[in-house]
């Protein structure tokens, strides 16, 4: 029995010291991400996305607003349907979130070709936006 407890313990403290190992070589490896902060109503390129490595290029975008929402004052604001918030709850199993962080963007396409279409990503798409034509993205 006391043998057993040994060389569970051993095995134990050896898995460890080789997850501790995977990490160590994995975070030495592979370089952190570089972050870039930019002031509020900064106008930036977006270009290639370093994490599904989707070209934006030729788009910018600048944030115009930014404001943290408690949720139920969000809701009020903007005038949510009960059938909207009912969604949330079914989407997310937690329910809805404590504070909502809403942001006012600004897009803007400036290499635009005539015959080409304004293909926007689809993490844009549950946005509320205002896409003037491709003639007013100069």
């Amino acid at each position: 029995m006391k043998k057993r407890r040994i060389v569970l313990g051993v095995m134990g403290i050896l898995l460890l010291g080789a997850w501790l190992a995977r990490v160590i070589w994995f975070n030495s490896t592979y370089p952190d991400v570089t972050r870039m902060t930019y002031s509020m109503g900064e106008m930036v390129a977006l270009e290639k996305d370093v994490i599904d490595y989707s070209s934006m290029e030729g788009y910018e975008v600048q944030v115009e607003n930014a404001k943290i929402w408690e949720y139920e004052d969000f809701v009020k604001y903007y005038q949510v349907s009960e059938e909207i918030r009912n969604e949330v709850e079914v989407i997310d199993p937690m329910g809805a979130p404590e504070r909502v962080y809403d942001i006012e963007i600004t897009l803007k396409m400036w290499a635009v070709q005539a015959a080409r279409q304004m293909e926007l990503p689809s993490w844009i798409g549950g946005c509320r936006r205002t896409l003037p034509g491709a003639a007013d993205n100069a």
